[in-house]
């Protein structure tokens, strides 16, 4: 057999192996089936309403499984739906809805309301609490100090001003209607606050949707607040110097706020040099605000006290034989009931917040209890009105004393005669005027947590509930929340205090009206018939360009601008300027503010105003008043000084001629500073 045959046979046999071992396997198989199919057999009619049960349910499984997907369309259809249908205005609206509803749940979110424990969390930043830019260590940074060089100075001038420290700056704290203001105020501020951040994030708003305004706020004094040797007195070095108006605290204060929430406050600081009280309160009075300024204020700080306690103002009291307490006493009451003049018509301004602030730390009077008379006068008017007065002078005053030779907190020239701070002062100005307003946020809305200062409310949130309402002999009356106490004149006694309280109240009563009546549009006229203020004008103005109505004769004055300050300077000896009225409104009250100096070119300085009125159609002699105006004293400094002409039942009427003369009638030089002929 050949070796092909053997190999054929060879694969024959594997063959038939593998075919007896498939047909066994098969068979096997089948043999398996058979059993399963009879087991299958002999249960399936056990089980058959097992299955029915089970095919039911799936059939009920799948029934409501077509029902929720038909559900789920119909609810995703309409969501989107009820998508196309929102407006810009509604989706901004669900936005709202995520964020806190005021500024008090944000407060109370915090793990304490104190203004001490939020200063302290909110310091140095960098932690989940305060990270680094929302701290107050990054928004004292000024914003021109491009290389941080005044930080470590900032730093410093904080561990002097502890919480503790800055928590004796608070004086008084508005009361009654000045705090219903804080919480306006606080309104005002978080609904800007919330447009700006949605306006980042992207938020597109209506065409008609109208932008929630900034909070305004209007500081005025003298030159310590315009920041007068704030760069020259400067430890961290000349080559860091900025100028003095954002030097000055004022301008620290609005960038502060505006760090921590972007572009939320309006700032104006209208300081002027050589003003006190007195020009601050015609100022108001007549409304001789910059252009720039709006009309209805929020907030309002006083800043004058160092300027108060100059030696002019010793000498006005002596003129008119009063002490120095008197004269600044009378001066700020004039300043707080001209600003809180209580609103009895669209035409009058809404009260601000009206605010204190005591920067003087003495060198005008030598003796320390001297020095302590506008604190104490600022304070004493402050809780009688219920306002905010807050003192850097008494954060500050044990380090000066302590050091007459220190010039962080006081003068570089301090006890000299010297009144102006350096960068140390108006910086650290800044975290008291900062630390008073948290501190006037954090207790406005712990208030809301015990209910409103005022009671005769039995279900006030937070208070003993009233068992029932019997009455008790004895009890203060309800005080009427609109109007101004009395005077608080030297004559006034417990004797008759309660009787001109009520009589106060009932004429501010009769007085009342609607105040939601009024417009945005309602008009706030000035009451002057003719008015300027050197203070309020750039060099660009002319003086006798505004005169120019009225001006018949000039006779050698003209506009000059000595060291910034503009004004109108005689040329010659006889120097001579007549304005002639036909009045169309009644005119009280002539004031002018001239400037007072110092040196042989100011020795015998003065000017006669003469004023004359012509009676329309009535055959009688013009009525004539006069008055000198002196413009030395022998002091050291230029300043500014307002003296009237008061025509008290002489004042004019529509149809009357009204003439005024000035006339240089002494020394070689004079400035008028402002000229204001006004109804009352």
């Amino acid at each position: 057999m050949n070796i092909q045959n053997t190999t054929r046979v060879r694969f024959i046999l594997i063959g038939l192996v593998i075919g007896c071992c498939v047909t066994q396997l098969l068979q096997e198989i089948f043999s398996i089936r058979n059993i399963a199919i009879d087991e299958y057999s002999s249960t399936q009619q056990g089980e058959a309403s097992m299955m029915e049960k089970e095919l039911e349910d799936l059939k009920q499984q799948l029934a409501n499984l077509k029902s929720n997907n038909i559900l789920k369309k119909k609810n995703e259809d309409n969501e989107e739906k009820r998508e196309k249908v929102l407006d810009d205005k509604e989706k901004d609206h669900l936005q709202q809805q995520q964020l806190p509803e005021n500024v008090c749940d944000v407060i109370h979110s915090l793990h304490s309301s104190s203004p001490m424990s939020i200063w302290k969390d909110f310091l140095t930043g960098g932690n989940k609490i305060s990270p680094d830019f929302f701290s107050i260590y990054w928004a004292s940074k000024h914003k021109y100090d491009y290389t941080q060089s005044f930080l470590d100075f900032n730093n410093r001038l904080l561990y002097y001003l502890s919480p503790q420290r800055l928590q004796t700056t608070i004086k008084s704290i508005p009361r009654n209607k000045q705090m219903d203001k804080v919480g306006r105020i606080l309104d005002i501020a978080f609904k800007r606050y919330q447009y700006v951040q949605q306006k980042k994030n992207g938020v597109i708003f209506p065409d008609d949707y109208k932008e929630p305004r900034k909070v305004q706020i209007l500081v005025m004094g003298g030159s310590v607040t315009m920041g007068i040797m704030c760069s020259n007195f400067n430890p961290v070095g000349r080559s860091t110097k900025i100028h003095r108006q954002d030097c000055a605290w004022p301008g620290r204060v609005f960038d502060f706020l505006n760090h921590l929430f972007p572009d939320v406050v309006e700032g104006y600081n209208i300081a002027m040099g050589g003003t006190n009280t007195k020009v601050g309160t015609d100022m108001l009075k007549y409304n001789l605000l910059p252009d720039n300024v709006p009309q209805q204020l929020d907030i309002i700080i006083h800043a004058y006290s160092t300027n108060d306690m100059h030696i002019s103002t010793v000498q006005d009291a002596e003129s008119e034989k009063l002490t120095l307490d008197d004269m600044v006493h009378n001066m700020y009451e004039k300043f707080i009931r001209t600003v809180l003049k209580p609103r009895f018509s669209c035409d009058e301004k809404e009260p601000p917040l009206l605010l204190f602030l005591d920067d003087y730390l003495g060198n005008e009077q030598r003796e320390i209890r001297k020095t302590l008379s506008v604190n104490t006068i600022g304070n004493r008017l402050s809780v009688y009105y219920g306002l905010g007065f807050m003192s850097y002078a008494d954060a500050v005053r044990d380090f000066v004393y302590g050091d007459t030779d220190e010039w962080w907190f006081s003068s570089k020239l301090w006890p000299e005669r010297q009144i102006h701070p350096g960068a140390g002062a108006h910086i650290s100005i800044m975290y008291v005027v900062v630390y008073n307003f948290l501190n006037m946020a954090t207790t406005y809305c712990d208030r809301l947590e015990i209910g409103p200062e005022h009671l005769y409310d039995s279900n006030v949130y937070g208070m003993p509930e009233l068992r029932s309402n019997q009455t008790y002999s004895g009890e203060p009356r309800p005080k009427f929340m609109n109007a101004l106490p009395p005077e608080m004149t030297l004559d006034l006694s417990l004797d008759d205090i309660s009787m001109k309280w009520h009589e106060a109240e009932n004429a501010s009563l009769a007085l009342a009206f609607n105040a939601s009546e009024c417009t945005p549009t309602s008009s706030i006229g000035t009451p002057c018939i003719f008015s300027w203020l050197s203070q309020l004008l750039n060099e660009d103005q002319q003086i006798l360009e505004l005169a120019e109505p009225y001006l018949t004769l000039n006779n050698g004055w003209e506009q000059t601008s000595d060291h910034g300050k503009i004004g109108l300077t005689p040329t010659s000896l006889d120097a001579k300027l007549s304005l002639r009225f036909n009045m169309t409104n009644e005119v009280k009250k002539l004031n002018f503010v001239v400037m007072k100096s110092y040196g042989e070119k100011w020795a015998g300085s003065k000017i006669e105003v003469k004023v004359s009125i012509l009676r329309d159609g009535k055959h009688e002699a013009p009525v004539k008043q006069s008055m000198e105006i002196e413009g030395f004293h022998s002091k050291n400094t230029s300043e500014s000084f307002i003296h009237y002409i008061d025509l008290d039942e002489h004042s004019t009427m529509k149809g009357d001629e009204l003439t005024v003369d000035v006339k240089l009638v002494g020394g070689t030089t004079f400035k008028i500073m402002g000229m204001m002929f006004c109804n009352f």
